[in-house]
């Protein structure tokens, strides 16, 4: 049986920046953060528009999407290598 947890929560707020800033919610964690603009980065993510939020709100929830997954995979490819390695000296 394969645990679920509640999927991370999104939403977007008004800020006296530029107008609109992008947050979510993982189930653990009690507060909102606020989605980075970009993989490493820590700037600012205020948008003018309340669409250009939502869009960074897709483009993050994408981007731990990918993560997830990537490091899901981790183990099955090393196994996988492993096995076609010890195929390969036989």
């Amino acid at each position: 049986m394969k645990l679920r947890f509640p999927p991370t929560r999104y939403r977007v707020v008004r800020d006296n920046y530029r107008g609109y800033e992008a947050q979510f919610k993982v189930w653990w964690l009690p507060l909102w953060i606020q989605c980075s603009p970009s993989s490493g980065s820590a700037g600012v993510n205020s948008c003018i528009s309340l669409n250009d939020a939502r869009i960074l709100c897709v483009k993050h929830h994408k981007r731990r999407a990918t993560m997830a997954q990537t490091r899901s995979q981790a183990g099955q490819v090393v196994a996988q290598f492993s096995a076609r390695e010890l195929e390969a000296q036989q």
